[in-house]
């Protein structure tokens, strides 16, 4: 869902968006993703756990795109 509404807002500022949307295993996925979050909370001193269930199902996304939204959320905290 957060893809599809990051698509409509580039739509309208920019144009379409091409999505490469694909079968991801969003465990192995979430965990690599979340590893720039853990380095930075450890930086400041978080405490930082992590509990991603071992049988989610696959889900179809643009695993570079969506990882550079979570980039810019991270980088804006």
């Amino acid at each position: 869902r957060l893809l599809d509404d990051l698509a409509q807002v580039h739509d309208r500022l920019l144009g379409p968006l091409e999505l490469d949307r694909r079968d991801v295993a969003v465990r192995e996925w979430l965990l690599q993703a979340l590893t720039p979050w853990r380095a930075a909370a450890q930086r400041k001193g978080v405490r930082w756990e992590t509990a991603v269930p071992p049988d989610l199902p696959p889900v179809k996304i643009d695993p570079d795109r969506l990882a550079r939204a979570m980039q810019s959320v991270r980088a804006k905290l």
